[in-house]
């Protein structure tokens, strides 16, 4: 027999002007620091960024960089990149790879994501992508059509006192692709899922 016991702990989304003072940030103003790294990569917290798209030949995208596997929250910094592409006729390719730690770099005062070869960059309007991983390899320069957006501060804060937070906002919730290529070693003639008007998102979760 086991005695279980659970706690309600409140948790509200930041929206006062303490809130925002706190944060030091200010309403319906995104500032480029904002998609800087966050958390610094500690133990006990996940970041990610992550890319999804809908191709016009029918193809669909997603590629995130994290820093460890949401699942392992207290390893050492264990950078990764995954990347699921599932092209026109219905075949899926799922890649998932963890990298070495040393090879990682993300700026804190942008977006600007480094994990060996692979590139995650952006100014909150424009973004380069380039990952590669074993036989797919995406290359995506993509352009905001509306301006980058949060709920509030984007900031869950948890506890009486909002001590523990987490945060996550749309830096691109629309844009267009004039350049994305999606490249399957595995796939039959056309090897390559690519487009130039396809419309993707580019959401950060610190946590």
């Amino acid at each position: 027999m086991f005695n279980t016991s659970t706690a309600t702990v409140p948790v509200r989304l930041g929206s006062t002007p303490d809130d925002y003072a706190r944060i030091g940030i200010a309403p319906r103003d995104i500032k480029p620091w904002e998609d800087g790294m966050r958390t610094g990569g500690a133990r006990g917290t996940f970041e990610w960024w992550y890319f999804d798209a809908h191709l016009d030949d029918g193809a669909k995208l997603v590629v995130v960089f994290s820093t460890r596997e949401f699942s392992d929250l207290n390893k050492p910094l264990s950078p990764g990149i995954r990347i699921d592409l599932t092209l026109p006729d219905g075949t899926a390719v799922r890649k998932l790879v963890a990298l070495d730690p040393a090879t990682f770099s993300a700026s804190t005062e942008q977006c600007d994501v480094r994990i060996g070869d692979n590139l995650f960059a952006g100014d909150l309007h424009t973004y380069t992508i380039r990952a590669h991983v074993d036989e797919v390899e995406v290359d995506v320069k993509l352009t905001g059509q509306v301006p980058a957006w949060r709920p509030n501060t984007g900031y869950w804060l948890f506890g009486e006192e909002g001590d523990a937070t987490s945060h996550g906002c749309l830096r691109c919730p629309r844009a267009r692709s004039r350049r994305l290529t999606a490249w399957a070693a595995t796939a039959q003639p056309p090897p390559a899922s690519a487009t130039t008007t396809t419309t993707g998102a580019t959401p950060r979760c610190p946590t």
